[in-house]
């Protein structure tokens, strides 16, 4: 269900003020942040500074500009990425251009796609454990499998240029499917290994494909676009939603449109167009764009299925994927086919217990014995496999197929290795004792002679209770090694079940992480890779409302200043105008017989002057900047908005 907008939540809905500012706040810093100092040098055609600033108030009681507050309490204002989107339709669109785009050569056609990217990343988190080194890193292995299984590559992205943590180690691909998994909540940081979030997950897997890919849009716009607003300029026109799908349009006619449209300084004309190529890259290799090239060498690109305006349509339904549908299609070959239309919520559980083979239209996987036993290493067994290819398999499991998941299903999962703390005792008289003792019971299970299994948040409660039957345990962890020469034996009889390395719940081992101090032990990553610039992914949002601008100077200003039009004595006219300056005012003058609006700016000496812009009353002509000598006006007021 959509909530319809009030008038002012619209662009048409806003009062010409109100237009006026925030289109040049668009203007001049995009979604970049700007704090009260940047806002006070903001130039609005025939509005004063406090005018300006009055106005600028109200567009954050609507919403149009939001606020974070900074580690030293300084404000940082931003118009928000809802409202961007609007702002889009102000770029106007790209006209058809058949000599920049009848010929075209096709240098890259987008990939699979960046949600079915992170589908494979989370996929292959769930089956391996992300493992971290002492310096918070992933383990080369995971690095290069992570990069396997993404169509996205380094090409597309390096030439965004992004700072991020372990550059030395991350290939750039590779990072920003990691800060992406990080940024959404799907991979939390442990202390050494990142982990699976399993509510976001259940809740990311439910969403329609088209919802996916507007937060990872949403995402790559907000986290990886330079802050130069030019350049996000030139990213937002590409979201225009005058542009259309499958349509031919040139890098060059970007850039066209952003000087028409003023956006565009001319001394930044060349880093823009390398910037905008850079950003044309990463959406190609995200799946929504088609790059090409003209005669004359222009990058040419398309929207292939969707447009940018689309993708972030605010109709969208983040609503849970309907059913479960009974959508795969297992063949006699083993493989398993997955059209579009099935519910991720399917499409993961099958991607689990199967080998990607490719993923195009449709997805093909492969079951076979090794990726069922690595399906069982991750919890899910073998007959549930088979009871969930039974469920969704539309026609049925193949005869041969069904015979060979039994039989793997038979072999699989017969023998485990489990993660354990042991206590060992020197003695079996010690491990009687302990056996018998009525309150341990609950706690502990014998292994052997000499052994127990305890539960490991109960290990502070076992020492005590141990203590005080005067059997008092070493402190920090032993060795296998050490418990043999305590007991003075040679040798060890077999223990049945044997036992594995004494391990933490990390599975590293409890004898290294308990010699270790709290300051050697692995740092986990900050929860995203790449560093940020955008202000609402920095700072806490600004709470307090929005008050409109109550000076205590404006309001000890004489009435007679801001009510009456008259003349003054030359002294007096001057203060007026200082004060003016000061408080960003309009004053209405007369010069040569007529009345005119000046909004001073800056003031002179030697001679005493004035120099700011002087309006036509009632004109929609541009101000003309002069500079007012004493005595060059006549008659003057203050305007107080």
């Amino acid at each position: 269900m959509t909530t319809r907008s009030t008038d002012h939540e619209t662009i048409a809905g806003l009062k010409p003020r109100q237009r006026a500012v925030l289109d040049q706040i668009w203007r001049t810093f995009t979604s970049t942040g700007f704090d009260d100092g940047k806002l006070r040098a903001l130039q609005v055609q025939r509005m004063s500074g406090a005018e300006v600033r009055a106005v600028f108030a109200e567009l954050r009681q609507l919403g149009w500009v939001q606020a974070v507050i900074k580690a030293w309490g300084e404000r940082l204002y931003y118009i928000p990425f809802d409202r961007l989107v609007q702002l889009a339709s102000l770029y106007g669109g790209l006209a058809d251009r058949p000599d920049l785009t009848s010929s075209v050569s096709l240098i890259q056609e987008g990939r699979a796609g960046i949600a079915t990217d992170l589908f494979n990343a989370l996929v292959y988190a769930s089956l391996h454990e992300l493992s971290l080194t002492a310096k918070g890193v992933l383990h080369k292995k995971h690095i290069q499998r992570l990069s396997q299984v993404l169509s996205l590559s380094s090409d597309h992205v390096r030439g965004l240029e992004l700072p991020y943590e372990h550059i030395e180690a991350y290939p750039p691909h590779v990072a920003v499917m990691l800060d992406l998994l990080l940024a959404l909540g799907l991979l939390r940081p442990d202390t050494e290994a990142l982990v699976l979030h399993r509510p976001s997950l259940d809740a990311w897997l439910k969403l329609p494909r088209a919802a996916m890919e507007k937060r990872l849009l949403q995402c790559l716009m907000q986290r990886y676009m330079k802050s130069e607003p030019e350049i996000q300029h030139a990213a937002w026109l590409l979201c225009s939603p005058r542009l259309a799908a499958g349509v031919w349009h040139a890098d060059t006619q970007l850039l066209q449109q952003l000087e028409e449209k003023r956006l565009l300084p001319e001394a930044n004309r060349s880093r823009l167009l390398q910037a905008l190529k850079a950003w044309l890259q990463l959406l190609s290799g995200a799946g929504w764009l088609d790059l090409g090239e003209n005669e004359r060498g222009d990058t040419l690109f398309r929207w292939r299925m969707r447009t940018g305006a689309q993708l972030l349509a605010e109709d969208i339904p983040w609503m849970e994927a309907e059913g479960e549908p009974a959508t795969l299609i297992v063949q006699p070959d083993f493989e398993v086919l997955i059209p579009p239309d099935t519910p991720y919520t399917v499409r993961y559980t099958a991607a689990r217990l199967a080998e990607r083979v490719a993923d195009d239209h449709m997805s093909v996987y492969r079951l076979s014995r090794e990726a069922l036993a690595m399906a069982a290493d991750a919890d899910l067994s073998p007959g549930q496999a088979i009871s969930f290819l039974e469920a969704h398999a539309a026609g049925g499991i193949p005869d041969n197929v069904a015979a060979a998941l039994r039989q793997w299903s038979a072999e699989i999962g017969r023998t485990a290795f489990m993660e354990l703390t042991v206590l060992a005792c020197t003695t079996s008289d010690e491990a009687d004792l302990i056996e018998n003792h009525p309150r341990l019971k609950d706690d502990i299970k014998r292994l052997g002679p000499l052994y127990f299994a305890v539960q490991a948040d109960k290990v502070s409660d076992i020492r005590k209770l141990l203590t005080a039957a005067g059997l008092p345990p070493r402190r920090g962890m032993a060795t296998l090694e050490t418990m043999e020469q305590a007991a003075g034996m040679a040798h060890m009889s077999p223990i049945s079940p044997p036992v594995p390395a004494v391990t933490d719940k990390y599975g590293s081992e409890a004898v290294k992480a308990g010699n270790e101090r709290a300051d050697d032990r692995p740092s986990a990553p900050s929860s995203g890779l790449i560093r940020m610039s955008h202000p609402a992914l920095l700072y806490k949002p600004d709470e307090a409302e929005p008050k409109e601008d109550n000076s205590p100077d404006l309001a000890e200003l004489p009435v007679m200043w801001t009510r009456d039009y008259r003349s003054y004595h030359l002294s007096t006219a001057k203060q007026i105008m200082e004060q003016a300056v000061q408080l960003a005012l309009k004053v209405e003058i007369s010069l040569e017989g007529k009345r005119r609006e000046f909004i001073p700016v800056q003031l002179l000496r030697s001679p005493w002057r004035v120099a700011g812009v002087l309006y036509e009353p009632d004109a929609d002509s541009p101000g003309a900047d002069v500079q007012l000598g004493e005595g060059q006006w006549q008659e003057m007021r203050l305007i107080v908005p």
